[in-house]
């Protein structure tokens, strides 16, 4: 008898089950027919000057000033393939730019050095040597007055293109501290063993070790995290921020992973 009340309560449970799967199979159905039709209904409508106050999906926008004759191409994989997005960059304002996405091309499909004539080739080239050169950290107080003095001036994109370009790559650089805690700290981690690492390697060779690279315990490693933290990496989010307000959330993660350091330092000492 106790056997086939068993078999009663399972049963019960799996209809339970399979009815609560069904009405979320109905709502789901139903979030995305509303979500389909609040997006048809947009795009039949007019479009909009653009303004920072929009923030509505699916609205559609239009663009007063004119591109910035660039392109950005950044890699991606679509359904298994490779390729690039192609990003345009449209200036707004002589402080604001817009990134439009234009969609997803093969990678067979681009060929950005292909066809260039010598002159196009030698920027190309200066633009890579400086960029490379901007996360040399030796330059960081260098290209961040420079950058700071351009924002109080009014920061003109058109003729401070490779100021730009540098300052981009080399705050990228520094973003392993601008990531989500769990990301940034397994960041760090996998940093201090390169640290260690390199300096076994020098030891070997017999040739002068890279003193800032000893890290003798994690209050010693906490400290330094903190010092970049406070004194490279947020002078550099703040000033960009000040180009590009949109990127606050990232900033909200480096004071995140400051006040876990901080904790983290403070515990160490008590």
């Amino acid at each position: 008898m106790s056997k086939i009340k068993s078999l009663d309560i399972l049963f019960i449970f799996f209809i339970f089950i399979v009815l609560c799967l069904g009405t979320w199979q109905i709502i789901r159905l139903y979030s995305k027919n509303i979500l389909i039709i609040n997006l048809e209904n947009n795009l039949k409508k007019s479009s909009v000057s653009f303004n920072e106050s929009i923030n509505k999906e699916y609205t559609k926008v239009s663009l007063n000033k004119k591109n910035l004759d660039s392109k950005l191409f950044l890699y991606h994989l679509h359904k298994g393939e490779i390729g690039f997005k192609v990003i345009i960059p449209y200036e707004v304002n002589n402080s604001q730019v817009v990134l439009v996405d234009k969609g997803w091309v093969k990678k067979d499909k681009i060929n950005l050095l292909n066809n260039l004539s010598s002159t196009k080739y030698n920027k190309i080239k200066a633009i890579i040597y400086s960029c490379i050169i901007s996360t040399d950290m030796a330059n960081n107080d260098i290209l961040i007055n420079k950058f700071n003095n351009k924002l109080n001036e009014g920061f003109d994109l058109n003729n401070n293109k490779m100021l730009l370009y540098s300052m981009i790559i080399h705050v990228a650089d520094l973003s392993n501290q601008l990531r989500p805690p769990h990301i940034s700290f397994e960041g760090s981690s996998r940093i201090h063993s390169e640290y260690l690492n390199q300096l076994v390697k020098e030891t070997e060779l017999s040739i002068p070790i890279s003193k800032f690279m000893i890290l003798h315990n994690m209050q010693t490693i906490n400290q330094n995290e903190l010092r970049f933290c406070i004194n490279i990496v947020k002078p550099n989010i703040d000033s960009m921020i000040k180009l590009f307000p949109n990127l606050e959330h990232i900033r909200d993660n480096l004071n995140h992973n400051i006040k876990i350091l901080e904790e983290l330092i403070y515990i160490q000492f008590n």
